[in-house]
């Protein structure tokens, strides 16, 4: 026969006898919440410094702001705004100016568009699903695009436009980039004196 020690020391730590309510303490409602405490500041950046944002930017490029009396009057246009950027008055500014292709420009570009089919061959070979197929054409259709555009600019004499430059300094910028942090954390990597300080000014 069991003893009413026996009895309470069988019970949980958390039993709650019949009719009682169990007070939660700071530290467990913290260790409960923990998870969506540690990842709300995260989240907050993200929605700060990347989503929204990204919004603004959608809403601008469908739209025609004007300065107005009051402030700014926002239009919807639509296409119009990328309209003018690749067909319109724009397309000098934005794409470069395109007149004549060179003789490197044309191999450069069937070079691209060779290689492009070659990779779709190689694929449908191997086997075919929608997701791969729509990811693949949109990958070519800008290595193509690309091509062209820099094959019809750059590599034929004329001038290029802010697209251009600013994918060169995206890639360029970015490689730089890699190379310094991967230099930098060799040399931490190293058994050099005052490791831990070079250490502590990189980071």
């Amino acid at each position: 026969m069991r003893s009413a020690s026996d009895t309470a020391s069988a019970r949980p730590e958390h039993f709650v006898p019949a009719g009682g309510r169990s007070k939660e303490t700071w530290p467990e409602w913290f260790d409960r919440h923990s998870r969506t405490i540690f990842i709300a500041p995260a989240i907050t950046m993200i929605l700060i410094f990347a989503i929204f944002p990204t919004i603004a930017s959608l809403i601008i490029a469908f739209s025609r702001i004007r300065p107005g009396p009051d402030g700014y009057i926002i239009k919807f246009v639509g296409l119009q705004n990328f309209n003018k950027q690749f067909i319109g008055n724009e397309q000098i500014h934005f794409l470069g100016r395109f007149n004549e292709m060179s003789v490197l420009g044309w191999i450069v570009s069937l070079t691209v568009i060779a290689s492009m089919l070659w990779w779709f061959y190689n694929y449908f070979r191997q086997g075919f699903t929608i997701i791969g197929f729509i990811g693949r054409l949109i990958t070519a259709a800008m290595m193509i695009g690309l091509a062209l555009m820099f094959s019809g600019t750059v590599l034929s004499g004329n001038p290029w436009g802010t697209l251009g430059t600013t994918l060169f300094y995206v890639f360029v910028g970015c490689a730089i980039q890699f190379a310094i942090g991967l230099g930098l954390a060799f040399l931490c990597s190293q058994p050099i004196r005052g490791k831990a300080f070079f250490r502590v000014v990189f980071f």
